[in-house]
């Protein structure tokens, strides 16, 4: 292995990319921190998650490999394979994990290949507004302690920066606080989030600005400060999307398919459509990679892609790489060939959860069609990107006259990965008792 360099991974919840003034959206959200580290990076046009729902993306972003490969598959699975902290770790990296949202928490391994790990615990400011709601909307006598916000780690990152300065880190930051109902908590701060500030859609504009300007540039600032940015490798991300649309004068009209159990007012992200798997992704490299720039890169990139990614840039060689047995591959071939898109890879999205809106579903995507399998409603769709990128014309019954054989080995591949799993445990009851009332808080579950 060749030289290692600083690594900050920032992984927001809930946000889109069509919300990210880097990505061209109309209002200045990301000013300080993501479009700072577009220009200075590679931004991927279309990044697809491998679900919607934070408990089964996340260890396939972590891991590079898909839900059904990892073994987590709904809220309550634990991680077997090893983390991209961990790996580093391995190669004498100093690790540091920095989480505000109580589902990715140590039931689910995320301690492990961490040396520091901050994560809200009881007894830490918890996220009131929605457990508020939830008794008041469906008189619930006692929906649990969510125990989902208040970690505001920012400070704590940037010691964690400064002390391990004259080492080889690692960083990752998972935001939650942009995600819906978290408003109420952070406004009762004060020092987070002003209120009447771009208040539609449950502040989300005004949220990720926040998370931007005061948390992320100021780890970005830090680098700099020590001089450490120019040789770092920073990745922004986030777990999945949200059906908000993507006009800011019509943030309270959510999107085009509503398909939710929660109250009118929140939005949610229960689906495999575009607006709710189509995520930001912007890496930037070690001074003199060719992930510098400010390049932008067409076609469709997976998150199953980012940790074999990260690897190449660290130095890692292509068997130490292999060896981990991802699906991912690394981006880095594309972006040093000086290809302007990347072609080629197909995504699958994988959720086993009865209880979530559409239930257990599996999708392939690729930069042209998705293909929509519903399990518990034993439905299938299909979409043609190009001509219908809002997915609104499920074309499943011109496929099934004119591509018969087609949608037969999409069906195959489907029914492969259906079974073809990875290890996978059933969770302490008493520990699936806490789970469930962090999903009460966050409104998955009544």
């Amino acid at each position: 292995m060749g030289k290692t360099r600083p690594i900050i991974c920032w992984q927001w919840d809930e946000v889109k990319r069509s919300h990210l003034s880097c990505y061209g959206y109309k209002r200045p959200t990301t000013t300080k921190g993501a479009d700072v580290l577009a220009k200075d990076g590679v931004l991927f046009e279309r990044c697809v998650s491998s679900s919607s729902l934070t408990p089964v993306c996340t260890p396939a972003m972590w891991t590079g490999k898909s839900p059904n490969l990892n073994g987590c598959r709904d809220p309550y699975g634990y991680i077997h394979d090893k983390l991209l902290w961990g790996m580093l770790k391995d190669k004498g990296y100093t690790t540091g994990g920095f989480v505000s949202n109580g589902l990715l928490s140590e039931m689910h391994g995320y301690h492990q290949g961490l040396d520091h790990y901050s994560t809200p615990k009881a007894g830490d400011d918890i996220w009131d507004t929605l457990d508020a709601l939830w008794r008041r909307k469906f008189q619930i006598a006692n929906p649990g302690t969510p125990e989902m916000a208040g970690n505001w780690y920012a400070d704590e990152v940037v010691e964690f920066i400064k002390k391990n300065k004259d080492k080889n880190f690692f960083v990752w930051n998972q935001f939650y606080e942009t995600h819906s109902g978290s408003e109420g908590w952070m406004i009762k701060k004060k020092k987070v989030l002003e209120e009447g500030h771009w208040p539609e859609g449950g502040y989300y504009d005004s949220k990720i600005q926040c998370g931007d300007g005061q948390v992320f540039a100021l780890w970005m600032d830090t680098l700099k400060d020590l001089g450490l940015y120019d040789d770092a490798i920073v990745l922004m991300t986030s777990d999945h999307g949200t059906d908000l649309t993507d006009d800011p004068d019509k943030l309270m009209g959510f999107g085009y398919r509503i398909d939710t159990i929660l109250p009118p007012g929140i939005p949610t992200h229960p689906s495999f459509y575009e607006y709710d798997v189509h995520v930001p992704l912007i890496i930037k490299g070690p001074k003199g990679s060719a992930f510098t720039g400010g390049k932008r890169m067409g076609g469709m990139v997976r998150h199953i892609d980012m940790v074999p990614t990260i690897l190449d840039l660290a130095g890692f060689s292509h068997e130490e790489i292999a060896a981990f047995g991802m699906e991912g591959t690394s981006l880095r071939p594309w972006v040093e060939g000086g290809e302007k898109r990347v072609d080629g890879l197909t995504g699958y999205q994988d959720e086993m959860w009865e209880l979530r809106p559409q239930g257990a579903k599996q999708a392939f995507t690729t930069q042209d069609w998705k293909y929509i399998r519903y399990l518990s409603g034993m439905t299938e769709e299909f979409y043609e990107l190009n001509d219908d990128p809002l997915e609104n014309s499920n074309v499943i019954e011109s496929v099934k006259v004119n591509a018969p054989q087609f949608l037969r080995e999409l069906r195959v591949k489907a029914n492969e990965a259906l079974w073809k799993t990875g290890a996978a445990v059933a969770m302490d009851p008493k520990e699936k008792e806490i789970v469930e009332a962090r999903l009460r808080g966050l409104g998955y579950i009544r």
